[in-house]
């Protein structure tokens, strides 16, 4: 059994293997022809019909949106007696390998109404319908909380909201009417879509309408979500910078105000109070289970520009540099390209090439979704968190390293013979 899906999750582009709930699921890759998929075998995953191999391929879809919190539509399933079948419709998909977020933990869940839960998220998510995509998110919240208590939830849930898009919408609901924000979006939302005969139904052709629903999308997912992390132990993508514990103090929030003046304008020479730098720093990358920490690292150079700062990072033995670029107005700090080596010769000291090692290993756990901290070690604040880095494929092919590692690894064998001879 095929399916053939609509999403902006993260796909591989070659097949892949992965295990859900003791079945195999082929992931699918798109092409420029076909569109992206999943298949199960029925025969070897022990699934008797077609529809209870389209349910598990359903919950396995429903399973990688929330833990990727992007939209996956099924578009159609195709059944074949031989091999899994591509849909010829070209699908938007993202290019970059799929990493197993929180498949495990979630594959202990058995509860059917946490599966009915995620499977409503998934709907939500996936649809292009504003008013179906609410209705589906108010459903994820009906299937956790019972009326009786759901409008104190709601009171307890708004202040959780985090997002920008949905604390703005909220403010402008609490300005423009005397209900609770409960009140709003069972009436306004979910009764106005679900019963067609009542006077507030909606509809679908009035433009105002369809506005007001596509500003209110916001909260109903982000209070779905909410729902979800309460009663379902589901990690997903967005969950690992909440384990961060560390208050993200930021490039600027570090920095007098006179330098900071300077660095956003400079139309002035520069002030004589200094500007202040994460060095040295320890660069901490983690991704699933593998965590790196490199300590000791130098600010070598720094660059300003209109809206963001760059800083490259050397090591202690100079063999190589990381470079970060800390936005100006935000917190937010990206990787800019992989790290910069030393030519590797027969020169270069031991610790030297373990240091490029170091550096190799972070490049590789950090563009292969992983998330990079700048710390900095005179008091311990973290200076910065990237997001998952999910890199284009064209641009990190794993098998372009083997001839650096093969080559690596003979120098670092041939200097530890001869610091032993």
């Amino acid at each position: 059994m095929s399916a053939h899906i609509n999403t902006r999750a993260s796909w591989p582009n070659q097949f892949q293997v992965m295990w859900f709930q003791g079945s195999e699921f082929l992931l699918l890759p798109a092409t420029d022809d076909l569109a992206a998929g999943i298949a199960v075998n029925m025969r070897t995953n022990s699934l008797s019909s077609p529809e209870e191999a389209r349910t598990a391929i359903s919950r396995f879809a429903s399973v990688i949106a929330w833990t990727e919190q992007s939209s996956l539509a099924i578009t159609d399933f195709t059944y074949s007696p031989t091999r899994p079948v591509h849909s010829r419709i070209r699908r938007f998909t993202a290019m970059s390998s799929y990493m197993d977020i929180g498949l495990q933990a979630i594959e202990r869940v058995s509860d059917p109404r946490a599966l009915r839960g995620l499977a409503l998220f998934r709907e939500g998510l996936s649809s292009s319908n504003d008013f179906y995509a609410a209705l589906s998110f108010f459903k994820v919240i009906e299937n956790f909380v019972n009326g009786d208590v759901r409008g104190a939830w709601f009171k307890s849930a708004v202040p959780k909201l985090v997002t920008p898009e949905a604390m703005a919408r909220i403010h402008a609901i609490e300005t423009s009417t005397r209900e609770s924000i409960g009140d709003y979006l069972r009436k306004q939302g979910r009764h106005a879509v679900a019963h067609a005969k009542e006077d507030d139904a909606v509809d679908p052709d009035v433009d105002q309408e369809r506005y007001r629903f596509s500003l209110d999308r916001v909260v109903y997912k982000e209070l779905a979500r909410l729902a979800i992390e309460e009663f379902v132990d589901a990690p997903h993508s967005g969950t690992h910078p909440k384990v961060q514990q560390n208050r993200i103090q930021g490039f600027c929030d570090a920095q007098d105000g006179q330098v900071l003046a300077w660095i956003r304008y400079q139309d002035r020479p520069i002030p004589a109070a200094q500007l202040m730098l994460p060095s040295p720093a320890t660069l901490v990358v983690k991704r699933m289970g593998d965590t790196l920490a490199i300590r000791g690292m130098e600010v070598e150079d720094w660059a300003v520009g209109a809206t963001a700062i760059d800083l490259t990072f050397v090591g202690k033995e100079h063999a190589g540099a990381i470079k970060f670029r800390f936005d100006l107005e935000r917190r937010d700090v990206h990787p800019i390209g992989p790290p910069m080596f030393r030519k590797l010769d027969s020169s270069l000291s031991r610790a030297q090439l373990d240091e490029i090692a170091s550096f190799f290993q972070f490049d590789s756990l950090l563009w292969g979704n992983g998330c990079a901290w700048i710390i900095d070690e005179a008091d311990n604040k973290v200076w910065g968190v990237t997001g998952m880095v999910m890199p284009v494929n064209a641009l990190h092919d794993p098998g372009q390293a083997i001839p650096f590692i093969e080559q690596l690894g003979s120098l670092i064998h041939e200097r530890t013979r001869s610091d032993h001879a």
